[in-house]
């Protein structure tokens, strides 16, 4: 993967780290943190291995991972890339943005 972390003060550079590591590993959903930090002012991503058993469908990361960053930043939301199909939510993107509280970034490698 590329860099795991990036910090940034313009948002569109946070995107382009995204679509360039979905692009970099098409046969896994990549996975991760957008948060803010109030320190420096920048946006931060952060990728995350993909724990689960089934990558190219699903995503886990490591509650802990979660833990952390949301301790040193202001978490904005959850992102991850689609392998197999579209960007839109599956049920289960919505049902664990929903549990979450957390907005989902999806960006699809099929375009």
């Amino acid at each position: 993967m590329e860099e795991n972390k990036i910090k940034h003060k313009s948002i569109s550079e946070i995107k382009d780290f995204i679509v360039n590591n979905a692009f970099l590993n098409m046969n896994i959903e990549i996975c991760g943190f957008l948060g803010f930090d109030k320190n420096s002012k920048e946006y931060v991503a952060k990728i995350e291995e993909n724990q689960s058993p089934d990558p190219k469908n699903y995503f886990i990361m490591n509650p802990v991972s979660y833990l952390n960053f949301k301790n040193q930043y202001d978490l904005i939301g959850i992102f991850h890339s689609h392998v197999i199909c579209d960007e839109q939510p599956s049920e289960f993107d919505i049902k664990m943005s929903e549990s979450t509280c957390l907005p989902f970034i999806i960006f699809s490698i099929n375009i």
